[in-house]
């Protein structure tokens, strides 16, 4: 969008048309590093939530015994057949 909006305001740099869009893609990454860096500096976080640890645990503790469960349901259809 900047790059169009120098075109339009000042037709004089119309010659760094070219060189404006070929940086607004790193210029670009560079904004997303730093807004990534400061949200994670301040606690934020985009992909998970804050939880309990040991509540994090209890919950892939009783996943794991229900697996188990189903496992052994298996493996016994499969010897009874």
């Amino acid at each position: 969008m900047f790059p169009v909006a120098v075109f339009f305001i000042a037709p004089g740099a119309r010659g760094l048309l070219p060189l404006l869009l070929f940086a607004a893609c790193p210029l670009m990454m560079v904004l997303m590093m730093f807004g990534a860096f400061k949200m994670k500096s301040s606690g934020g976080s985009c992909a998970t939530d804050q939880t309990d640890p040991q509540r994090e645990i209890e919950a892939k503790n009783g996943e794991i015994a229900r697996l188990e469960a189903m496992l052994q349901e298996s493996n016994r259809h499969s010897i009874d057949d």
